[in-house]
């Protein structure tokens, strides 16, 4: 199963990363760097060539592609990654907004319900355009299609891209 997160950057409650930091001595020496980066709402700027076309305030969330919003994203969203396999016989990866599990049809279910309980508590949640159950060989249980028709998920039988490459079996 891979999952996609839905803007997750700019989605994810602001003041619960920023607690996340403030609340770690151990990164005390960027606390300055971060009031700098989100104390206030930022001014986005839509652009057309040099023309500006459209602004918007953004109070929520943080920047994907700047440095403290990595570490700030993360902060926040790995416990629920955490908390999404625990005590599952589940095998799980993630690449900051992007997580992948294996496991049985019933574990990955569970993970899947668990992480749309968690990240909701944080503005976010998951792309389901993106996010698809993968049958690597074999026909999917109906079990599996049942659960994941009830879940709006995609089951895809083969091979898959994730992140950008292939995954499957080498057939």
């Amino acid at each position: 199963s891979h999952v996609t997160l839905t803007d997750a950057y700019p989605s994810v409650d602001r003041g619960l990363m920023l607690q996340s930091i403030y609340g770690d001595p151990r990164l005390q020496h960027l606390w300055r760097s971060f009031d700098f980066a989100f104390s206030e709402p930022a001014v986005i700027l839509v652009r057309s060539g040099e023309e500006v076309i459209h602004t918007a305030v953004s109070d929520n969330g943080v920047p994907q592609g700047n440095i403290l919003s990595s570490l700030a994203y993360a902060r926040v969203v790995q416990p629920v990654y955490e908390a999404s396999i625990a005590g599952l016989d589940v095998t799980a990866k993630a690449a900051m907004d992007d997580f992948t599990a294996t496991g049985s049809v019933p574990d990955i279910l569970e993970v899947y319900d668990r992480l749309e309980e968690g990240l909701a508590a944080l503005s976010c949640s998951v792309s389901l355009l993106k996010t698809k159950i993968q049958v690597t060989n074999g026909v999917p249980s109906e079990d599996l299609l049942l659960g994941a028709s009830q879940r709006g998920l995609t089951v895809v039988c083969g091979n898959v891209e994730a992140l950008g490459v292939m995954v499957g079996l080498d057939d």
